[in-house]
């Protein structure tokens, strides 16, 4: 068969084809080289037709390679010289890419995080302004609870009911501490711990006390007016 232009024994078109098989090709040297009938089956010649057929490979090549060593080098090194004029256009390429996303991070990403602290700062302002209002309005309606008590205290029953609306309102505020509602961050303001401590936990005891002073004092009454109506 023919291959590169020299004339050689070996079937190339055989070995290049897409459906070669080497199971199949060997189990063919063994049946052309024994008889379906012998036993046991001489593997040496078949093992030498291939290794002689290895050989005429390889002289071929190197027949080949000897005859055109000139265009085999010229063509190599063309390729290498393609190859490393691409790699160079890649490597700018990457390195105009590197340029342009460094220039990117700083005028959009530091820009970003400048405006993203700025963003920052002004959430936890307006955090820090309606805590500051939710702790100016405790404080205020402490305040009211506290004089409330006092002028109770001097019996002046009438300020019941103002005092007991005053501490349900504080109730409410120090209960709403969800996320973003008046009361949320109150608990962990002192003030306000004292104002719980020492102003509307006393203030609940002695209105409570108070309440249960004038129900009693009712109770007691209540008696000698239905014996005055009986007298009547």
């Amino acid at each position: 068969m023919a291959a590169g232009g020299q004339q050689s024994y070996v079937d190339y078109d055989a070995f290049t084809a897409p459906t070669f098989s080497p199971t199949a090709y060997a189990n063919q040297l063994v049946l052309q080289t024994n008889n379906p009938t012998d036993t046991p089956l001489d593997l040496s010649t078949p093992l030498s037709r291939v290794l002689f057929d290895v050989q005429e490979v390889d002289t071929h090549i190197d027949t080949l390679t000897t005859q055109n060593a000139l265009p085999i080098i010229t063509h190599t090194s063309e390729r290498a010289e393609a190859s490393q004029r691409i790699l160079d256009e890649v490597e700018s390429q990457v390195n105009g890419l590197q340029e342009s996303y460094r220039r990117l991070e700083r005028e959009v990403q530091e820009r970003y995080e400048a405006a993203e602290q700025v963003r920052l700062a002004a959430e936890r302002m307006v955090r820090t302004l309606r805590l500051g209002r939710s702790v100016q309005r405790a404080v205020q309606m402490g305040r009211q609870v506290e004089g409330l008590m006092e002028g109770m205290q001097k019996g002046g029953c009438g300020n019941m009911v103002p005092a007991a609306n005053a501490l349900l309102g504080l109730r409410q505020l120090f209960n709403t501490t969800g996320k973003g509602e008046e009361g949320d961050g109150l608990g962990r303001v002192q003030v306000v711990s004292t104002l719980r401590n020492e102003i509307v936990a006393p203030a609940e005891r002695g209105l409570l006390a108070r309440a249960q002073q004038v129900e009693a004092s009712k109770l007691e009454l209540e008696p000698d007016h239905l014996m005055h109506r009986r007298k009547t």
